[in-house]
């Protein structure tokens, strides 16, 4: 039988919980707190039955306000419950943390402890956002994988539907930067499989990476290139006889990027520019982004072989 949350309340050291029927007008109430066998109950709910032990009336009307709890915004009702008593207070320890914390967290085993810090960090980006104070100095995809990671801990269906309607990673990969680039940036898309070598290391010495970064004796890049540049090299080399027989020390990547014609084949951006800006960028003969954050390079980009 599926349940709706109707009301919970919570009467001086008595705590009652009340569940009602979506498929019929059946009302459940459950004995005290202190005899209900949590497993028989929501996981939602264990966290709302634990409120508080005082004197207080909590009502929650969300799902009839809302066709769907997980697709709309939905308030919790709760509008209150920041009144309630700090759970973590001496307390709660033998009736709540010492006796019930497997109960409270069946998917993970940790302190009460290490459990305060994690629901602290959470409650007070909680109230910044409430309180509509800037979070701009968060770093959101954490802390969205700590909430994530948190609900988990207590309810393993409630993770995968909350990550399932979650529009957060959407709206992360459009925001602006500080400099007002619209992401995703080019630090984001660039592959960091790289070797930087000089021109004059020879074809004995072929670095295993994706790019391969050729600077000359100041240091300055020469080319990008890929192994599929040293094939094509080597094919060059082919006799009329067909045959390829090459002292591989004799030939170096300044060789490779003469005769195939690769000198400044790239364009360097910045890490923070926006990935937007590569169609523009790769054109002609350029055919690989290096992606530089302040003036060091942190990786490459390739031109892709078609657009659709």
């Amino acid at each position: 039988m599926q349940l709706t949350a109707e009301g919970l309340l919570a009467k001086w050291n008595k705590t009652q919980i009340v569940w009602k029927s979506e498929s019929d007008s059946q009302a459940i109430t459950i004995k005290e707190v202190t005899d209900v066998d949590a497993r028989v109950m929501p996981p939602s709910w264990l966290m709302l039955v634990w409120v508080s032990n005082e004197p207080m009336l909590f009502c929650s009307k969300s799902a009839e306000r809302s066709e769907s709890i997980w697709q709309q915004n939905t308030h919790t009702g709760l509008a209150n419950a920041h009144q309630a008593q700090n759970l973590f207070r001496p307390d709660y320890d033998r009736s709540l943390w010492q006796t019930r914390m497997q109960d409270l967290l069946p998917n993970i085993v940790m302190t009460r402890r290490a459990f305060q810090r994690v629901v602290k960090d959470i409650n007070r980006f909680r109230n910044r956002v409430a309180h509509h104070e800037p979070i701009h100095t968060y770093n959101l995809t954490v802390m969205h994988n700590d909430l994530l990671e948190a609900i988990r801990w207590v309810s393993n269906d409630a993770f995968d539907r909350v990550r399932h309607y979650s529009t957060v990673n959407a709206v992360l990969r459009t925001a602006p930067a500080a400099n007002s680039e619209m992401k995703p940036h080019f630090c984001e898309r660039a592959d960091m499989d790289f070797s930087i070598i000089p021109t004059s290391t020879t074809l004995c010495d072929v670095p295993i990476a994706r790019f391969i970064l050729c600077q000359d004796d100041e240091e300055s890049l020469v080319a990008i290139l890929e192994r599929q540049h040293i094939a094509r090299y080597l094919l060059s080399q082919v006799e009329e006889g067909k045959h390829l027989m090459l002292d591989l020390k004799e030939h170096s990547f300044a060789n490779v990027i003469d005769i195939i014609g690769l000198a400044g084949n790239y364009v360097a951006c910045g890490a923070t520019e926006s990935v937007s800006k590569a169609g523009d960028l790769l054109k002609r003969n350029v055919h690989y982004i290096a992606v530089n954050d302040n003036d060091v390079i942190i990786g490459g980009i390739s031109k892709a072989h078609r657009r659709y």
